[in-house]
């Protein structure tokens, strides 16, 4: 069976993500993706939406972080992030190398 890929609806605008990194907070259990998401659209946007996929060192996927907030941004200004998880488990968390973050909006 194939599945292509799933092509996001036109109104949804990808954010442009930097300064992101992965922590992971042993007594807590939690594992945290931070960074900065500017706004790259030409409009103003009220809400953002950050998730990001972990992976182990061969590229096995072992879960996902999630954050969405209202995010008042005029183009051109950021916000920080924290895109967190507190549903892997412990030896899942010690495994992951690798991730990847995307930030998004909706506009009407």
């Amino acid at each position: 069976m194939n599945i292509n890929p799933i092509k996001p609806a036109s109104d949804v605008k990808r954010l442009k993500v930097k300064d992101d990194a992965v922590n992971q907070e042993k007594d807590n259990h939690i594992l945290h993706i931070t960074g900065t998401a500017t706004n790259n659209t030409k409009e103003p946007i009220e809400y953002m939406m950050v998730g990001a996929a972990v992976y182990g060192k061969n590229n096995e996927f072992i879960g996902t972080t999630f954050q969405s907030e209202e995010a008042q941004l005029t183009p051109g200004k950021s916000i920080s992030f924290n895109s967190i998880s507190s549903q892997i488990p412990d030896k899942e968390l010690a495994k992951v190398k690798k991730y990847r973050v995307v930030a998004s909006t909706y506009q009407e």
